[in-house]
């Protein structure tokens, strides 16, 4: 895996956390720095940690599955791309957003670092079969979402509501071109 695939696929992980942290602080008055870094070490953790379990895991049934891993590769990433995309245009307020009195509670932080690091884990189970350090793709994953996840947070009272819906559905292109990659290679 190339480092700019390994770059791509950060981003495109990223790109859930950076709208959920987007969509939950532009309701937040008086957001403080702090609440930027929260969100970002959050997601930027579980984004890091899910790769690396799903690689494990899938490692331990590798051998019998080992004939199809870029098909299994192409169909996950596919299937996450996908879903990313059509997420990206259902109303991602309803979805995405806790109450805004509750939203900075550390509880809930967790909560949508979890739920935003699911395609992460489906991620370390695709890139299992290919030839991969997964220290550093995860690495590089939980860096790039911590970066990202902490500038969403910051930039959530200011963004424009057209842009809520556009990073979920570039992350699944990029996905479902990786996934084609997969294939290919």
């Amino acid at each position: 895996m190339s480092i700019i695939t390994i770059f791509l696929t950060a981003i495109s992980l990223a790109s859930d956390a950076f709208v959920v942290s987007i969509s939950n602080v532009m309701s937040i008055k008086n957001l403080k720095f702090r609440d930027a870094l929260t969100f970002g070490f959050s997601f930027g953790i579980f984004q890091f940690s899910m790769p690396i379990i799903g690689f494990f895991l899938a490692n331990i049934f590798s051998k019998s599955i080992s004939k199809y891993d870029n098909y299994i590769s192409f169909i996950i990433l596919t299937i996450i791309g996908v879903k990313m995309i059509v997420d990206s245009f259902t109303d991602s307020d309803e979805k995405n957003t806790l109450k805004c009195d509750n939203i900075l509670k550390l509880k809930n932080i967790i909560i949508l670092s979890i739920a935003t690091s699911i395609d992460a884990l489906a991620v370390g189970v695709s890139v299992s079969f290919i030839d991969v350090n997964i220290f550093l793709l995860s690495s590089v994953i939980g860096i790039i979402t911590f970066l990202i996840s902490t500038i969403g947070a910051l930039l959530g009272k200011k963004i424009n509501s057209i842009f809520k819906n556009f990073a979920p559905c570039l992350g699944g292109i990029i996905l479902i071109v990786i996934a084609i990659y997969f294939l290919i290679e």
